[in-house]
């Protein structure tokens, strides 16, 4: 078993990168999207895992700044933090405010429970 991340900075064409991220999505034993910053993309991605269907889960950000000074820096860093899509609000997900927190919880949660991974 391995992860594989959806690189598309090599593909050049809109129609290619949808058959390209629909085929990563149709060849995996399951996909995780994160949905941190109500991205449209993350959102179709999520629709085409639901129609052809494909196992998948919901990952959310949410570690919040420390300090009033670091909000207003990370604000200038990534623009307008967006919240998650509204159509997907009200799906399971995983929240996370670290990638230590997200790799437990997908163990704990969703990989030890998977057929192949048992002994």
């Amino acid at each position: 078993m391995h992860i594989v991340l959806a690189d598309t900075t090599a593909v050049t064409s809109t129609d290619y990168l949808l058959e390209h991220i629909t085929g990563l999505i149709r060849e995996s034993g399951a996909s995780v999207f994160d949905v941190t910053g109500g991205n449209p993309n993350v959102s179709l991605e999520v629709g085409v895992a639901h129609a052809l269907p494909a196992d998948f889960l919901l990952a959310l950000y949410t570690r919040r700044p420390r300090s009033q000074r670091d909000a207003e820096q990370a604000l200038q860093r990534k623009g307008e933090v967006k919240p998650i899509i509204s159509d997907l609000q009200g799906r399971n997900r995983i929240e996370y405010k670290t990638y230590n927190a997200l790799k437990k919880q997908l163990l704990t949660r969703y990989l030890d429970r998977l057929p192949y991974m048992k002994k």
